[in-house]
């Protein structure tokens, strides 16, 4: 039960300090709406646990790269340069380099 409020309380620390300072949003909440990849982690931690919110993250960063796709293809300028394009490309990821959101662990599909 601690470790959900201290996984909890990590994401809330990032989304007060880190997420402001990068400079752009989530791209599964600019396409479909709703929360963001952080917010989704935050509540799935506390209502799920930690090993089911390391499934369900995974699947929803996943989800993330391929809204990123998408909004790359259209033809609005807006997002024609979203930090994103490395994730989809490179299986590694340097988050400090790229300000990728989704930099994880695991191989991106």
């Amino acid at each position: 039960m601690v470790l959900r409020y201290a996984f909890a309380g990590a994401i809330v620390g990032y989304q007060r300090v880190l997420s402001p300072r990068k400079g752009f949003r989530c791209a599964h909440r600019v396409l479909h709406g709703g929360w963001s990849c952080s917010e989704f982690g935050r509540r799935a931690v506390l209502r799920l646990g930690v090993l089911r919110f390391f499934v369900l993250q995974s699947r929803r960063f996943a989800r993330c790269a391929k809204s990123a796709a998408i909004l790359q293809a259209r033809p609005d300028p807006e997002y024609k340069e979203f930090p994103w394009k490395q994730c989809l490309t490179n299986k590694k990821v340097d988050a400090a380099a790229s300000g990728c959101c989704c930099c994880v662990p695991f191989p991106l599909p």
